[in-house]
């Protein structure tokens, strides 16, 4: 992701080379580390989610000293249904990862890791 951040009378804005624009109004330092808190835990949990649908498919072997990826027929299956699932967060993109985040902690600590759901 391409970032930037203006400066101005100590305020602070996000322009974003994604879309080209800025993607926040002028706030303070704080208001800003709050907005990057906010980012940065959103993508931890995505992080989760993707872990969770698609793991050990595409990690590095270990035992092949990184140089082959592990192929993974169930994590393969997971990372397309993840993807399909990240399609459908366009609009409540923060919400649906929440969401989805508490789903997939509230298997894995039921021990239900090998029962994933799509």
């Amino acid at each position: 992701m391409g970032w930037t951040f203006s400066r101005k009378e100590g305020k602070f804005r996000i322009w974003s080379s994604i879309v080209d624009k800025f993607i926040t109004p002028w706030m303070s330092r704080d208001l800003t580390i709050r907005f990057l808190d906010r980012h940065y835990m959103t993508e931890a949990k995505l992080k989760t989610i993707e872990a969770f649908y698609s793991f050990p498919y595409m990690m590095g072997d270990h035992d092949d000293m990184g140089h082959r990826y592990i192929n993974d027929p169930k994590g393969k299956k997971g990372r397309t249904a993840y993807f399909k699932w990240l399609e459908t967060t366009y609009d409540n993109y923060d919400e649906a990862v929440e969401t989805k985040y508490q789903e997939v902690m509230e298997q894995l600590t039921k021990g239900k890791i090998d029962e994933q759901q799509a």
